[in-house]
């Protein structure tokens, strides 16, 4: 058991348990492409328990606080490691071993953010890729400032579930 809390946003957290059998299933699961990671679904009960900790603290709340919440708790509630160092090789994560694992890189975050989104806010999400790099971006109802991407007429601003950076900064 292992409880996740954000740093800016402390209401925001979950006490969670990794189911040992999944965990293995994943581990010798073939690779795929990040955005396959991003739409497999989290185990119902993971999934369950993050919406019952979050939604309350969400509910109500604008678009832009709601996912400036969601965005702090994967930016903050994680240690960084290096996939190469930990695992010797890059290793993308499911959303599940992101919340059980004690270190994650960016490719993990974003693939756990972007099921995060969707799941808690309804909101479309879309993966970045950047040399070397992977973030997310989100469709807001409101026109909001900040970098952005346009994917079929539609206006995503860069949420980076890596770094410490508020929603439309992409650096």
């Amino acid at each position: 058991t292992k409880m996740l809390v954000s740093k800016k946003y402390p209401e925001m957290k979950v006490e969670l348990s990794g189911n040992q059998s999944q965990l293995n299933f994943y581990h010798n699961y073939p690779r795929m492409d990040w955005q396959e990671y991003s739409l497999a679904p989290m185990n119902r009960e993971t999934a369950r328990r993050i919406a019952n900790a979050f939604k309350p603290h969400i509910e109500g709340k604008s678009e832009e606080l709601a996912v400036n919440m969601i965005l702090n708790f994967v930016q903050t509630a994680f240690t960084y490691g290096y996939d190469d160092e930990i695992w010797g090789a890059d290793r993308p994560f499911f959303a599940d071993e992101t919340l059980f694992y004690p270190y994650s890189d960016c490719e993990d975050r974003s693939i756990l953010f972007s099921q995060l989104i969707r799941e808690l806010t309804n909101q479309d999400v879309v993966l970045l890729h950047y040399p070397n790099h992977l973030a997310t971006a989100v469709h807001f109802s409101n026109d909001l400032p900040g970098d952005y991407v346009m994917v079929d007429g539609k206006k995503y601003l860069v949420c980076d579930p890596t770094g410490y950076k508020p929603i439309g900064n992409a650096y």
